[in-house]
């Protein structure tokens, strides 16, 4: 029988810390991660990590199991891809919208503070009572100033700020409005991470959409490594280090 030429990488590395590496490294596509997880010392991880990935039949071992997992992964690997691309290019004002809105001064009568309703200006008119109250205990002549209503009533926060007004400038005030996540659309749904509630009040947690973006460019082949320039001070300390020498300033 005729020998059968097997593609290059086919056949597991005989350094089983270099096949290791190889099949870590598919995991994330991170070079330093991967060559600690292949058992390298954390300390000099990248170090390793760059020299391993440089040799030849690492590579070639890497490019044979990626193909290999494109085969057997074929829908998945478009799921994923696709999932990731709807992350990266997904708008975040689909879940979070900073708005300018009117002030209390746009819309009042004569541009004075204008209040929703009736029962807001009474609460605020009940506290200015309560309040001079309490400090006249300590000072009688103290006079509190009290809220008048000459603004009118009928405040709606998501009015447009007014073009004439003294109190803001046209300029409005601006507020965080945060959308629904029950009703969300399908971009935003993936890239909305969760929510968190904190002492300023809702955090709202995204995916990482420039990592996402990355990672569909690596599995494309947009990015090619530059790994001559990075693995020369590395490897060269590598040897000076095997020869006995430290790296010492010329002069």
């Amino acid at each position: 029988m005729e020998d059968i030429d097997l593609p290059k990488g086919t056949e597991p590395l005989k350094n089983n810390q270099h096949e290791l590496f190889c099949n870590e490294y598919l995991f994330d596509l991170n070079i330093t991660k991967a060559a600690i997880r292949a058992k390298y010392s954390e300390k000099s991880a990248k170090q390793h990590g760059f020299v391993v990935f440089s040799r030849p039949e690492v590579k070639q071992r890497i490019e044979f199991l990626k193909s290999e997992r494109a085969k057997q992964l074929h829908i998945e690997q478009i799921d994923v891809l696709q999932r990731l691309w709807a992350i990266g290019t997904a708008d975040p004002r689909d879940l979070v919208k900073h708005k300018l809105v009117n002030c209390r001064f746009c819309w009042g009568v004569d541009h004075q503070y204008q209040w929703r309703d009736e029962a807001e200006f009474e609460n605020a008119l009940q506290q200015a009572i309560v309040e001079e109250e309490g400090i006249q205990k300590e000072d009688p002549a103290y006079s509190a100033n009290y809220p008048t209503d000459v603004g009118g009533y009928g405040f709606r926060r998501t009015k447009p700020p007014h073009p004439e007004c003294p109190s803001c400038d046209g300029e409005g005030k601006g507020y965080l409005h945060l959308e629904d996540t029950s009703t969300l659309s399908e971009s935003a749904q993936l890239l909305y991470a969760g929510a968190k509630q904190t002492k300023e009040g809702v955090e709202i947690k995204m995916h990482d959409q420039m990592a996402a973006l990355k990672l569909v460019g690596q599995h494309m082949g947009l990015f090619k490594e530059k790994i001559e320039h990075d693995i020369s001070d590395p490897l060269k300390e590598l040897l000076i280090r095997a020869s006995g020498n430290t790296l010492k300033p010329k002069g």
